[in-house]
């Protein structure tokens, strides 16, 4: 999802959520983390601070100020101007004694390497990271970049050759070093500290919005084509806040029953997403149960979480990226919103759907056979046979 736009206990969770995930599959910790889209503000901030995150990557258009971690006056670089061939330091609001570090990515070598023809050969590669390195110092160089990984071999065909060769042969035979940003840190610690540009009333900003993180909630012309419009965004966000609302008090009512702290319990709920053993989940209700429950207690804390889970996955990302409500991505997260309705329904006998179709009807769809979202929710969710 998109971490500013959620709420408190959903960036805590999705972040936690990420970083169980992460070592449940490589056995270690993780010491950085992706926010999709680049998408950050302050509160996000704070939320990977406190769980010790070691750094993030940002676009260089995210940072408002920069000076050197021993001076006192700050350098403006809200035009983007900032050396992405260096790490910062950004400190919390909360505890100025704690901090995290911050890469930007090289934009233009980004750019490049997406959108133009440098993945053509892998010496075109070659000669546009050397052309981005040989403004600064060998010892201080680090040129970093960053794209969608569908660039390599989907959107550039046999890309993803031109890059292993890049890596295995050109590089090392010209003195570059492939490092990761961890590596970077031990031996380059930042001397530069940052002030984020985090939007108006720390709103957030991404690398993929001009316009903050609007894309995710406005139509902002982000995603536009064809003549279409994206007025189907904002009601479509209010209409899923509202249900997640509806949700969480349905949620609270009835973990505080069953759980110690309903909050934690869904925290560790990852442990049962990525182990669904039977042992797991048992292990789970032991050690988050205010006492031991009956298989019926069970079953209703499972979908508990189950539904909590879909109404996290009803953000993603990708459902407001484009521009049309009818289009899979916004189908799918139609589609998880359902499901958890679904869940309420059984667990309460209280229906969200007559509501959130009221609500969905304030999304005009550019297709008219659907009208609205509405119309898109009973034609391409409640008909589509893989979800009966």
């Amino acid at each position: 999802m998109i971490m500013p736009l959620a709420n408190l206990n959903d960036k805590i969770t999705q972040i936690k959520w990420g970083l169980a995930d992460f070592k449940y599959h490589f056995g270690r910790d993780s010491e950085g983390i992706w926010l999709p889209e680049t998408a950050c503000n302050m509160e996000t901030l704070e939320v990977l601070i406190a769980e010790e995150i070691k750094y993030i990557i940002l676009d260089t258009s995210q940072v408002a100020a920069f000076r050197k971690l021993s001076e006192t006056d700050w350098l403006n670089v809200i035009d983007g101007s900032i050396n992405p061939k260096h790490p910062y330091r950004c400190y919390s609001e909360l505890n100025k004694k704690k901090s995290i570090d911050i890469f930007f990515y090289d934009g233009p070598v980004s750019k490049a390497i997406a959108f133009d023809d440098v993945l053509k050969s892998s010496q075109n590669l070659l000669e546009k990271i050397i052309s981005a390195s040989r403004s600064e110092p060998e010892e201080q160089m680090l040129v970093s970049v960053a794209t969608d990984g569908e660039t390599f071999g989907h959107h550039k065909t046999h890309s993803e050759r031109t890059l292993a060769f890049f890596l295995r042969s050109l590089a090392p035979q010209n003195m570059l070093k492939i490092v990761n940003f961890g590596e970077y840190l031990e031996f380059n610690p930042p001397i530069y500290e940052v002030k984020l540009n985090t939007g108006i009333n720390d709103e957030g900003t991404s690398w993929s919005c001009n316009h903050g993180v609007k894309r995710w909630k406005e139509d902002c012309g982000c995603g536009g084509g064809g003549g279409w419009n994206q007025k189907w965004r904002k009601p479509l966000r209010e209409t899923l806040d509202w249900l997640r609302d509806q949700l969480i008090i349905l949620y609270e009512n009835m973990g505080h029953v069953f759980f110690q702290d309903v909050w934690k319990a869904r925290n560790n709920y990852i442990e049962v997403i990525l182990n669904n053993s039977l042992s797991n989940r048992l292990n789970f209700i032991t050690n988050n149960a205010v006492r031991p429950l009956a298989q019926s207690e069970i079953d209703i804390v499972l979908k508990l979480m189950d539904m909590q889970k879909d109404a996290m996955l009803m953000y993603t990302s990708c459902g407001w990226f484009f521009s049309e409500i009818s289009g899979l991505e916004t189908v799918k997260i139609l589609e998880y919103a359902s499901r958890a309705m679904e869940i309420a329904l059984e667990l309460s006998g209280i229906s969200f759907e007559e509501e959130f179709l009221k609500r969905l009807a304030d999304a005009p769809s550019n297709i008219p056979k659907y009208s609205t979202g509405k119309g898109v929710y009973e034609q391409l969710v409640k008909k589509n046979p893989l979800l009966k």
